[in-house]
């Protein structure tokens, strides 16, 4: 399987120093922080930093097929929605320049309970006219499931949104434009107490880009905290057919940057133990893979 890494738990890090742990670990490729942590690719990043991007994964033999940033679309507020608009068109253009086909990017954080049917038609309407925007430039937008994070007692709760809800996900998955793809991230799913995980993969079959593979572990007091993949509230072993099927990468995504090095390595090792044979597709002079096939115009069937 291809099996590569996220770029939450390496945001304290300077990219090289992320490039090496994964290369360390036989991973393929490094999702591109841009713009959402600490040690992120900034918005306004010069020709001279992209290209030092670009020789940084050549020189690591790491490749670079997609990118993540942060972003919430869920506002009535329309100054926050055109903000938020922008900021993704920059973040493409980044995309675009380094010729990485996918960016991670989400819906929005507002908990399911709270939603409106205003909030879903600006968060419709602002997929849609950045998924354009991307379409423009060969750069394909692929929304993560996540649960809107809350702290509680010693750790945090995950609770509902629209991407891990099954009947709203279907809902979002049919009415915005179908060349917009999504991460599936078991482990989001299974915290907001989902652990019908493998009906969410079949509903987005044939929309995915790629998948996150992490865990959560349950503390005492009931919260949760981040873990390793093999270590948590979800069995990963009986989806593993389904991630082969996708064909599609997995990025380990283990969240806690303080022990990064620990966790990325005791992913690989317990992934290892279930059989996984890490596919080894390192070739400096094809560090990004091809597009994938679109069908062009807004698909709008809601």
């Amino acid at each position: 399987m291809k099996i590569g890494a996220a770029a939450w738990g390496f945001r304290e890090l300077l990219l090289e120093e992320q490039l090496k742990i994964c290369r360390e670990n036989g991973l393929y490729s490094l999702e591109l922080g841009i713009a959402n942590a600490p040690k992120d690719l900034p918005l306004g990043a010069d020709n001279g930093q992209l290209n030092h991007v670009r020789k940084a994964y050549r020189q690591a033999n790491i490749r670079l097929e997609c990118a993540a940033t942060g972003d919430d679309f869920m506002t009535e507020d329309e100054m926050k929605e055109q903000i938020q608009i922008s900021k993704i068109q920059q973040v493409i253009d980044i995309c675009s320049f380094l010729q990485i086909p996918y960016l991670r990017i989400f819906a929005g954080f507002v908990p399911l309970e709270q939603m409106t049917e205003k909030l879903w038609k600006h968060t419709e309407e602002a997929l849609d006219e950045c998924a354009a925007f991307a379409a423009q430039r060969k750069v394909v937008l692929a929304v993560e499931t996540h649960g809107a994070v809350l702290p509680y007692r010693s750790g945090i709760r995950h609770v509902d949104t629209i991407t891990t809800d099954l009947n709203s996900l279907e809902r979002l998955k049919r009415e915005i434009r179908d060349d917009i793809l999504f991460v599936p991230d078991g482990a989001n799913l299974a915290a907001a107490g989902h652990m019908n995980v493998e009906e969410y993969y079949r509903l987005l079959s044939g929309r995915i880009a790629y998948s996150h593979i992490k865990n959560f572990r349950r503390k005492v007091d009931g919260s949760i905290e981040p873990s390793s993949v093999g270590d948590g509230i979800l069995d990963w072993t009986p989806l593993l057919t389904i991630l082969r099927e996708t064909g599609k990468a997995c990025m380990i995504e283990y969240e806690l940057p303080l022990s990064i090095r620990e966790g990325c390595r005791e992913s690989v090792r317990q992934l290892k133990s279930w059989g996984i044979q890490l596919e080894a597709e390192t070739s400096s002079n094809s560090y990004y893979i091809g597009m994938p096939k679109r069908n062009g115009g807004n698909m709008r069937h809601g």
